[in-house]
Formats: C-alpha cells, sequence, structure tokens
C-alpha cells in the first residue's frame, strides 16, 4: 500500500521535478518613462547584453558570482557525444545565447518550516516519501531575463497519483518561496541591481522589499515531471503499457496538479494524448500549458545516455519560458508606453526611433525562437514547438507582430499625410508666386505701352 489510495487506478514510480521561474529585469527598473524607452533601444542595437556582461561576469558577492556558461554547455555536449549521444545544440545557440551562470554560494531550498540544502529529504518526518533537493540553478539570459531552476527527486518505488500531484503543489510552492528570497536579497542591493548605460536613463529600484503578490505578476513558470513509468493499482507487479498511459486520466492530472482527477472528461483526455511527442514506442513527451511530462524508464538507467539529454530538455524549457518573459514585457510596453499610442494624432519622427527599436526587437525575438538554427537534435526542435504552441509563445509573437506593423503603419500614413501638406502649401506658395508675377508682369506691360 502506498501513501494514497489507488482506487484501481494506476500508481506513478520513481520521479523527478525542475520548476522553472523566469522574470525579466524590466520589471526592476524605476517606473520611469525615459528608463523603460531606454531599454528597449538597448536591447535593439545589443547593447544592453554587453552592459549585462560587463556588470556581472567575475563580480564577486555573499551570493556567489556569475560567469558565462558557454564552456558549460560545450562540455556538455562532449561529454554526451563521448557517451554515444546528441550534440544538442548548434554554435549558434552557444555563441549567441549561453546564459550567465550564478555560481551561488547557499542552494537551499526555503520550505515554511526549515532550510533545505543539496541532497537532504524534503521533508525529514517522511511525508514526502524519498523526495530529495538536488539543488537550484540561477542564470541570467543575454538579454536581461533571469531564471531560476529547483531540482527535486523522489526515490520510492512505488506512489499514488494523489502523491506526486500533492509533490509538485508543495515543491512548487516551496521553490517560489526560495526564489521570492533570492529576488530580495540579490536585486536588493545597489551593486547588484542593474547596468547603467552612458547617454541612457537605466535606473534600477531595489527589490528588497518586493512581496511575494508582486513578484508572482511579473513571474511565468514551467514544470518539468520525468517519471520512470506507470504500474497498476490492483498489481503492482505489473506496468501499464504506454496507450493506457497517454489517455489516462491520472496523467491528465499530473499535467495539471489537480487532486480531483479522477473527475476529467475521456474526450478531454484524448485532447491530451493527441499531443503526445514520443521517440519510442515505449516513452512519452506530452507539453500542456505550463507543465511537460516525460515518461521512460531510461532517464534511470547510468548507461543510458538518455539521462544526460535531461539537462538539454531543461535548458529547452528554461530557453522558452525567458522568451515568455520577454515577450509579455514587449507586449505590456507597446500597449502601454504613452509615445507609441494614438500614433496617428502625433508627431510621428518623435516616435520613429522607438518604433524602429521595437522592430529590431521582434527581430530578435524571432531569431531567439528559430530553433531550425539553434539545435540541431530533430527531436529537440519538436519538443521547442511544442513549447511555443502550448505556453502561449505563438499568440504573443503574432500580437506584438502586429502591433509593430500597426505602429508602422501609422507613422506611414501620419507621414504621408504630413508630406501631403507641406506639398500642397508648397504648391500654394508656388501657384501664389505665379499669380504675383503675372501681376507685375502686366502692370509692366501697361507702364511700357502706356503714353509717358
Amino acid at each position: 500500500m502506498v501513501g494514497g489510495s489507488t482506487e484501481g487506478g494506476m500508481c506513478a514510480q520513481r520521479f523527478k521535478i525542475s520548476v522553472v521561474f523566469a522574470v525579466d529585469l524590466a520589471h526592476f527598473l524605476v517606473a520611469d518613462t525615459k528608463n523603460r524607452r531606454s531599454l528597449q533601444e538597448l536591447r535593439a542595437t545589443g547593447e544592453f547584453s554587453t552592459l549585462l556582461k560587463q556588470h556581472y561576469i567575475g563580480t564577486a558577492s555573499g551570493l556567489g558570482a556569475w560567469v558565462s556558461e558557454a564552456n558549460r554547455i560545450t562540455d556538455h555536449m562532449d561529454t554526451a557525444a563521448a557517451e554515444g549521444g546528441k550534440k544538442v545544440w548548434t554554435h549558434q545557440f552557444v555563441a549567441h545565447y549561453s546564459p550567465l551562470l550564478l555560481l551561488a554560494q547557499e542552494n537551499c531550498l526555503r520550505t515554511a518550516e526549515r532550510l533545505v540544502p543539496v541532497d537532504a529529504a524534503l521533508d525529514p518526518t517522511g511525508e514526502s516519501r524519498g523526495g530529495v533537493f538536488r539543488g537550484v540553478t540561477y542564470r541570467l539570459a543575454v538579454d536581461g531575463v533571469i531564471t531560476a531552476s529547483y531540482d527535486a527527486e523522489f526515490t520510492a518505488e512505488v506512489y499514488a497519483i494523489a502523491e506526486v500531484v500533492k509533490a509538485l503543489t508543495t515543491f512548487r510552492l516551496d521553490a517560489f518561496r526560495t526564489f521570492l528570497h533570492f529576488v530580495q536579497d540579490h536585486f536588493g542591493s545597489e551593486a547588484r541591481l542593474g547596468p547603467s548605460a552612458k547617454g541612457k536613463r537605466l535606473n534600477f529600484a531595489s527589490q528588497h522589499n518586493i512581496s511575494r503578490d508582486e513578484l508572482n505578476g511579473m513571474t511565468h513558470a514551467h514544470t518539468l515531471v520525468v517519471i520512470e513509468g506507470f504500474i497498476d493499482g490492483a498489481d503492482l507487479r505489473s506496468t501499464v503499457d504506454r496507450d493506457r498511459v497517454v489517455e489516462s486520466v491520472e496523467l491528465v492530472g499530473i499535467l495539471n496538479q489537480a487532486p480531483w482527477y479522477r473527475s476529467y472528461a475521456r474526450d478531454y483526455c484524448a485532447t491530451i494524448k493527441n499531443k503526445q511527442l514520443g521517440r519510442r514506442a515505449d516513452d512519452i513527451y506530452i507539453t500542456d500549458q505550463r507543465t511537460t511530462v516525460v515518461v521512460s524508464s531510461q532517464y534511470w538507467n547510468p548507461a543510458d545516455t538518455i539521462r544526460l539529454y535531461r539537462l538539454d530538455l531543461l535548458r529547452t524549457v528554461e530557453h522558452h519560458v525567458a522568451r515568455l518573459a520577454l515577450l509579455t514585457q514587449q507586449l505590456s510596453f507597446h500597449r502601454e508606453h504613452e509615445e507609441l499610442r494614438s500614433l496617428e494624432v502625433k508627431e510621428p519622427f518623435r516616435a520613429l526611433p522607438l518604433v524602429l527599436a521595437c522592430r529590431a526587437n521582434l527581430t530578435l525575438l524571432n531569431e531567439s525562437l528559430d530553433f531550425s538554427r539553434l539545435a540541431r537534435h530533430g527531436f529537440t526542435r519538436r519538443i521547442a514547438e511544442e513549447l511555443r504552441a502550448e505556453m502561449g509563445i505563438t499568440e504573443a509573437l503574432e500580437a506584438i507582430r502586429n502591433r509593430v506593423a500597426d505602429m508602422s503603419a501609422a507613422i506611414d500614413l501620419k507621414s504621408s499625410v504630413t508630406s501631403a501638406r507641406v506639398s500642397l502649401a508648397r504648391a500654394s506658395f508656388n501657384n501664389l508666386l505665379q499669380t504675383v508675377a503675372i501681376v507685375i508682369a502686366v502692370v509692366a506691360l501697361l507702364l511700357a505701352v502706356l503714353p509717358s
């Protein structure tokens, strides 16, 4: 008997959890129009990335030092290739999108009761059976998005689905509590807040007193769950086949972290089944909105190189959550910035540099999501496509694309109207000059023919 009732359904075997949070540094700016505009322009030219590296790399503090992760990504790929696995990332990804990595001195998880160090039990009372905290990684994307990944492993042989759901919910809450303290500590210091730019106003505000609700409102999250497999609750020696798992209420319950999973309709489960991206006949990869679930016993085989791919899969998730945070901030800026609203009734040339910066940032966003160029591994490209669709990235990109097109059209229209007015004014002036010239010529002629 496991920690929850099986009720004749399925049970899960061992599993690993990675919870990823992402927040754009733009949210930490002093609430000032010039600040926000400067950031957009610095991002458009790539200057902000340079400033971030100059500001953070090699700067040690009580919370650790930031380093480029490029060499570590390359070393990981070399290790995978040496063992017969795949090199997932292209040179373009390593060169242009390797984040900064924080070599933190304190990697504890904060629960409501205590600090949990790496490789320690999540709950010493035994309620989280076999739950172990495996660590946290903080990264800073090249365009200024902070990501945090918290990892846990549950090592008991069998878990009721209710236990899995509870473990996911509890760990996510504890992870966010830890993330909140990290933001308060790391970005509560003026020395670590962020870079400044010559000729640009770029001021960051201390986040020492940021509240849980404030941070939650600006944070995007995704959970990666890797499960060894499922077994029959009525016969714990019997493994459940893939076809039964992909259309089960148990799998949907884990995807949605819903303790009432047994109430899901079968037709809804069928829609989840259609999202399945298995590489092999015995594995499952499914992304649904804020959760990705992988079911494969290979990840627990120390001789199988797929165990290394979990880190590449997690990196793919982190990259997309960071893109979502950046997209959301960009879209908000386009809709709220005063100079970009009602361009039709304003002087277009004042807003033109900012609109051009928005166009450039859209191009950079598209490039950062082009996995045909960033990943050499075909299956990773398919995972990336699903993440973009399920996270709402595709829709957000289209919204920004439409907004930028509308702003460009507004400036073109206003410029055309302004040019037409100038042309009409010039034409009227020329007509006036011609009339005056004719009058003068007539007067001269009359004077010439009249007797003196």
